[in-house]
């Protein structure tokens, strides 16, 4: 045969064969729609619902030569939603004899952990030798229920952990703190008044004290006190009164003894110039001021403020040139000294003990920020000045105010306009207390202070440091 013909024969016995594939098909598609009906479900054929939500069954829709029969199917399974499981679901249709089905799972899941509420607090403080008594809990599960019975409890060194798991194997973990670190301090209270006055010659009787503390209770025959007070010498001595507890928790207090002679008869301070400065130590302004002072052979205040470590050395320098360290603000903020009561004494506390810290001395001289008769106070704690002036004299201090303003704060004054604010305020009928500042590049302070202190000598006035002994010079107060 020749190969044409084959080629043609061949081709004609292939066309033939997809003619039959196709006509195959189109009848299976042709008996599928005419006999077969159509299903299909709506929504996913796997469905996960948390337990305690509701389940909505979206069904399954069926046709039949383009025609809806849905109302025709037939379902077969339930959810029960207050169960934990899988559910197998199934819409069932039937024409013509031929019954087509769709199957879903349902599974209802429990993913939510118990809960664990402790009785008490959960961060328990006790005493180093005390041992923690159970309190008690409960535990509640939104499956299970109840579970309390079911709570482990595990006891650390300072932790007790209590977990429990539900039936699904969620998991809670609550951890209650068990502090055994006793870092409360001794309460040491004087009897009697912090600055004490006494007659020169007259034996001094101690008014007495009590320490108590949180632990250890009564400490009161732990109290030891240093210092001593020799009657027959003028004086100002400080005895110092000091307890621990037995966990090293050391609280101090100082009591002032003045002694000296005719002590209801007021000592004439007239004619001397107390000379103060706010707002430092600086190492540009501070420094200059004591070399001058020392230059001319006198003393004066400076009521610090909490400043750079680096300046520490500058305020023990102020300490050991005779001069006096007052006590102005750790913080030197208004907002945060005349928030509360209890704010400020923890702002001088700190800044107290800083100050005895670098120069070995307790000082009991302090000036309030912006002066006891300050209004800004008003703006943070209504009347709180009026509480102020009261209770740091029944802590044993002093507080001074000023009767001469330098104004060396403000810009627009000259070194000579300083000079004559503070050379036409001087009396010798009063104690003269000024007002001048050492912060950084206050440099007119300076100028004008060589001029006013060689004022004051010349005329008859000495130039002192403040001490306990001074007559308390006081604003009105406003707040």
């Amino acid at each position: 045969m020749p190969i044409e013909r084959r080629t043609k024969l061949l081709k004609e016995v292939v066309f033939g064969f997809v003619a039959l594939i196709l006509m195959v098909c189109l009848a299976c598609l042709l008996i599928n729609y005419f006999l077969f009906p159509n299903l299909s479900l709506n929504g996913g054929t796997y469905i996960r619902i948390p337990y305690g939500e509701h389940f909505d069954n979206f069904g399954c829709s069926a046709s039949y030569l383009g025609d809806d029969i849905s109302d025709s199917i037939e379902y077969d399974g339930e959810v029960d939603e207050t169960v934990v499981g899988i559910y197998n679901l199934k819409c069932i249709v039937t024409r013509n004899n031929i019954t087509l089905e769709k199957e879903r799972k349902v599974e209802i899941v429990d993913d939510r952990a118990p809960n664990i509420v402790l009785n008490g607090e959960s961060k328990i403080k006790l005493c180093p030798k005390d041992e923690y008594i159970e309190e008690g809990f409960t535990a509640e599960d939104n499956y299970d229920g109840d579970l309390t019975s079911s709570v482990k409890v595990k006891k650390g060194l300072n932790r007790i952990v209590y977990t429990v798991r539900d039936s699904s194997n969620n998991e809670k973990k609550v951890v209650r703190i068990i502090d055994n670190k006793d870092d409360i301090y001794p309460e040491l209270k004087l009897e009697g008044q912090f600055v004490y006055n006494l007659e020169l010659n007259r034996k001094y009787i101690e008014p007495g004290f009590t320490a108590n503390d949180n632990c250890d209770l009564d400490l009161t025959n732990k109290v030891e006190v240093s210092g001593f007070v020799d009657s027959s010498k003028e004086g100002t001595y400080i005895l110092t009164y000091s307890v621990s507890d037995s966990s090293g928790n050391v609280t101090k207090k100082d009591r002032v003894v003045n002694v000296k002679k005719n002590i209801n008869k007021d000592d004439s301070f007239t004619g001397l110039i107390y000379l103060t400065f706010d707002g430092g130590p600086s190492r540009t302004i501070t420094t200059k001021i004591l070399d001058l002072l020392e230059e001319k052979k006198v003393h004066a205040t400076f009521f610090i403020t909490n400043k750079d470590e680096e300046l520490n050395d500058i305020i023990k320098k102020i300490s050991d040139t005779g001069n006096t360290v007052g006590l102005q603000s750790y913080s030197n903020s208004y907002k945060i000294v005349y928030s509360s009561i209890d704010d400020y004494f923890d702002d001088l506390e700190k800044l107290s003990n800083k100050v005895e810290q670098i120069t070995g001395v307790k000082s009991y001289i302090l000036r309030f920020l912006g002066g006891s008769s300050n209004t800004i106070s008003i703006k943070y704690s209504k009347g709180i000045m009026s509480k102020l002036v009261k209770m740091v004299e029944e802590k044993g201090y002093h507080y001074f105010d000023w009767n001469i303003e330098s104004y060396d704060d403000d810009k627009d004054k000259s070194s000579k306009d300083i000079y004559n604010s503070v050379i036409n305020g001087l009396s010798k009928d009063k104690i003269n207390v000024v007002l001048m500042h050492d912060y950084e590049e206050n440099y007119r302070v300076i100028e004008a202070l060589r001029d006013i202190i060689d004022y004051g000598l010349e005329h008859g006035y000495k130039f002192m440091a403040i001490d306990m002994s001074v007559p308390m010079v006081k604003h009105r107060v406003n707040n």
